[in-house]
């Protein structure tokens, strides 16, 4: 029984559980208003867009799998979306452009990895630029603006109960 928790204790997720909580511990001490409401709550915010696309893919990496894409289709989704609010389709209508892009480009590279069983690296890498050099042919190099209120202030609120 000993063995296997002194295994467990030398494991790289304990060893980086461990450096995660002395790297906060020790900004909370030298940092000035690191534990501050507002802080976290600004910390969280940051966090959450990266959290959103990086913890699918901890699931293909436990795989042993890997998707390089995943930034342009957020990017040809975001893109779709702005086309939508640009040709005044409703919120609704908007977030299904958003999600239906994104699975659209999914459904790509699922088709070619699992059914034709390519290499998932050469594939999202080739998608990669497809799917960016996409957003390049449907906006020409210009920007979608002014976005509407709803979109530009949403997620720009803080936490509740952390202010």
């Amino acid at each position: 029984m000993w063995g296997t928790v002194a295994a467990k204790l030398r494991s790289w997720e304990f060893i980086l559980l461990v450096l995660v909580v002395v790297v906060l511990l020790a900004a909370a001490t030298l940092v000035p208003g690191f534990t501050r409401p507002f802080s976290i709550s600004t910390g969280l915010a940051t966090f959450a867009p990266a959290a959103l696309m990086a913890l699918p893919l901890a699931l293909l990496v436990i795989v042993r799998d890997i998707d390089i894409s995943v930034a342009s289709i957020a990017g040809l989704a975001s893109v779709a979306a702005g086309l939508a609010i640009e040709a005044g389709q409703s919120v609704p209508v908007v977030i299904v452009a958003a999600l239906g892009t994104g699975l659209l480009c999914g459904a790509v590279n699922g088709f070619f990895v699992a059914v034709m069983g390519l290499p998932a690296l050469l594939v999202t890498l080739g998608t990669l630029a497809l799917f960016r050099g996409l957003c390049y042919v449907l906006l020409g190099g210009t920007p979608i603006s002014p976005l509407p209120e709803l979109f530009t202030v949403r997620g720009n609120d803080n936490i509740p109960g952390l202010v």
